[in-house]
């Protein structure tokens, strides 16, 4: 019992620095964005839904695999691809928002948003690394 509860902590702060990740990404991307893309204000507004969804997608993909963990292996499969292929429709909302919408939303912001998400899965460690250093000595470990 134990060992699922570490198991559970670990996947939370894996799930945290993830989010992490993806929001520094936001914000690097749109910062230059800024300073290449004109008008700015779009550019901003794609970046911006493009991280939120970056967001929620990993949201969905954390209770999935929450979820996932409880059923029978052959279930499992089952739901996890379908919600594979769910997750990969809601990347598309945002860029076909972004498409039938260019005034408002840029749509390479919007692919800079979403790409935050793979971003985001590659500095997590370095994210925890990071977190684990700034800690004090006394405190628990992650």
């Amino acid at each position: 019992m134990e060992n699922d509860k570490d198991t559970l902590r670990g996947a939370r702060i894996t799930f945290y620095t993830l989010l992490i990740g993806i929001v520094v990404t936001g914000f690097v991307f749109g910062a230059l964005g800024c300073i290449f893309i004109k008008p700015r204000l779009p550019y901003i507004f794609g970046v911006t839904i493009g991280t939120l969804a970056a967001c929620g997608i990993a949201a969905h993909l954390y209770y999935t695999i929450g979820k996932s963990l409880d059923m029978s292996e052959e279930k499992a499969a089952g739901y996890t691809r379908g919600m594979a292929v769910l997750r990969l429709m809601l990347m598309g909302i945002p860029l076909v928002a972004a498409c039938l919408l260019p005034e408002y939303l840029n749509v390479l912001g919007v692919l800079f948003g979403l790409t935050g998400l793979k971003i985001g899965a590659f500095l997590a460690p370095g994210v925890l690394k990071i977190i684990k250093k700034f800690k004090k000595e006394g405190e628990r470990e992650c």
